[in-house]
């Protein structure tokens, strides 16, 4: 057992480092969906998937601008070299940063790789409304990996009239991306769990609250370790899912990516000894003077016993209130007492 977690562990391991090196990202058209809140930003996956793909490949990155409007934004300012471009979408019209992007995908070179990162997908689905997978495949490359943030607690605005018929923006995105990451807060998901052990509700946060003016709860964007819910889909069309716990991102140690089951085995992390006051066992003996438990023999006793409404239940009762009643070996045959 224990040589079969870890292979499932470093399978995962291998999985996760793959994909966020764009190993085999780039072999086909791929378009990688992040999904994150207030209670936790999608910029530490970012900036481990730009930050691999110039040490491995010198990547070029497209930045399509909605909600970045400077070149010297944290997240950018040690990835972005002469060679990137940025497409401020939120000062030019549809046409106008379609075409600009178009171009940029043009000056890929031969052989090389490059990135088109969507800052805010909400604003990306606002402006093309119900054409948001034809823009998307129409960008498709091999040599061209696709990454877009959707903020989930951000209500999208429809510019057009609605159509009561068509899905929404979000379940279009995930059913056209091969790689999607949602991205929680490590304390909030651990007391989740904590909550789920227990059989208590899980908490809300930050504006699942819905305490007026509360945006973010104790806990959240925290930058020591995130938890990221991967779901990818494969050629073959299977799709794998895993929960890993992203570390610390402020040394270059990428190896310690692990699986939440594997964090909460390194860290001792156990649901069953920090609760007071809850049962930890199922036939747990209760202290006292008395002992309430049963033995194997005693419980399997209890199973064979015949009720006498099952009997009844085979056709054998009603008959006006006669006992039914089977003589064993050791019973005496009276004819008075039986004839009644």
């Amino acid at each position: 057992m224990a040589s079969t977690n870890r292979h499932e562990r470093q399978r995962a391991g291998l999985l996760i480092n793959k994909i966020l090196g764009s190993r085999d990202e780039y072999n086909y058209p791929s378009f990688t969906l992040l999904l994150d809140t207030v209670s936790q930003s999608a910029k530490p996956v970012i900036k481990d998937i730009l930050h691999r793909a110039k040490e491995a490949s010198k990547a070029k990155i497209i930045l399509l601008s909605f909600e970045t409007s400077q070149r010297k934004s944290p997240i950018f300012s040690t990835l972005l070299d002469g060679d990137d471009e940025i497409v401020q979408a939120y000062k030019l019209s549809l046409e106008a940063w379609q075409s600009e992007v178009k171009a940029a995908i043009l000056r890929i070179k031969k052989g090389s790789r490059a990135i088109l990162l969507v800052d805010s997908l909400n604003e990306f689905c606002h402006a093309v409304g119900p054409k948001v997978p034809q823009i998307l495949l129409s960008w498709a490359n091999p040599s061209l990996r696709i990454v877009g943030v959707y903020h989930t607690d951000v209500p999208l605005h429809e510019s057009h009239k609605p159509n009561p018929y068509m899905v929404s923006a979000l379940a279009t995105l995930k059913y056209i991306s091969t790689t999607t990451f949602t991205c929680r807060s490590l304390s909030q998901t651990l007391e989740g769990l904590e909550a789920e052990a227990y059989s208590r509700a899980k908490p809300a946060y930050g504006l699942d609250e819905g305490i007026e003016g509360v945006l973010q709860s104790l806990g959240s964007d925290k930058t020591e370790s995130m938890v990221v819910e991967m779901e990818h889909k494969r050629k073959s069309g299977n799709v794998v899912s895993e929960t890993y716990v992203f570390p610390r991102r402020s040394t270059n140690d990428q190896s310690k990516i692990v699986t939440l089951s594997e964090y909460l085995e390194i860290h001792q992390v156990s649901f069953k000894t920090t609760a007071s006051g809850v049962a930890m066992a199922d036939d747990a003996v209760m202290d006292g003077t008395m002992n309430l438990g049963l033995t194997e023999q005693q419980r399997r006793d209890r199973e064979g016993v015949v009720l006498p409404h099952f009997d009844a239940q085979k056709g054998e009762g009603g008959q006006g209130g006669k006992i039914l009643y089977d003589m064993g070996a050791e019973d005496d045959f009276d004819e008075e007492e039986d004839e009644i």
